[in-house]
């Protein structure tokens, strides 16, 4: 039970929205995470229904795509390179200060 416990905490952090009706619309942006949303989407509609009181309350998903843009940033010099691009000022201090992002 204690995994239904986090999932359920997990989905509940999604972005939703709510439409016409009562109906509750979460995000959601892979399809893991739709396949859990799917197996456990009573256990997930019992706790909002528990705590929202409307008649006609339902609970769907939509799923959207990823919205960054372009690649992930994964190693030390692909985030130090985006940042100097988004801060240009950030080149200038780092040889200022005499760093080495490198190290």
């Amino acid at each position: 039970m204690k995994n239904s416990s986090a999932l359920l905490q997990v989905m509940l952090k999604q972005p939703f929205r709510l439409g016409e009706n009562g109906q509750v619309v979460l995000s959601i942006n892979s399809s893991v995470q739709e396949e859990l949303f799917i197996e456990r989407k009573g256990e997930i509609f019992g706790y909002l229904k528990s705590r929202i009181n409307h008649p006609e309350l339902s609970l769907t998903h939509e799923l959207t795509s990823n919205q960054s843009s372009g690649n992930k940033l994964y190693t030390d010099r692909d985030k130090f390179d985006y940042l100097k691009n988004e801060v240009p000022l950030l080149q200038s201090l780092i040889d200022k200060l005499g760093l080495d992002p490198e190290s």
